[in-house]
């Protein structure tokens, strides 16, 4: 006998299998297509020697390459863009009236 809620118990016929969790690198390799342990270079295999996690260090490294050590500032998104129509040509577009439980054509 099963665990209770067990898939196997409530006859959905799946069985339970192990899935590995997958790694950083395999992540960014499946989802941009793009093998970060790889060299740009020579295609060779790269490998991980340090991890630097410390800001005035990251600052520091940022600052040698003159990139940014600061975040871009947040700003509000833009409303989506407001179509307009031009009514003053007096053509008719299927004018819709709406009456109190659907919509009709006019």
């Amino acid at each position: 006998m099963g665990l209770v809620g067990c898939p196997s118990d409530l006859g959905h016929g799946l069985e339970a299998t192990a899935r590995r969790r997958l790694t950083w690198a395999e992540l960014m390799k499946r989802v941009f297509a793009l093998d970060v342990l790889e060299c740009p270079i020579c295609c060779g295999p790269m490998k991980i020697i340090a991890e630097i996690t410390q800001p005035s260090v990251i600052r520091r490294f940022l600052a040698a390459l003159e990139l940014p050590s600061e975040p871009p500032e947040v700003v509000p998104a833009r409303p989506p863009p407001q179509i307009e129509f031009d009514w003053a040509d007096g053509a008719d577009v299927g004018h819709v009236a709406v009456d109190d439980t659907r919509l009709h054509h006019v």
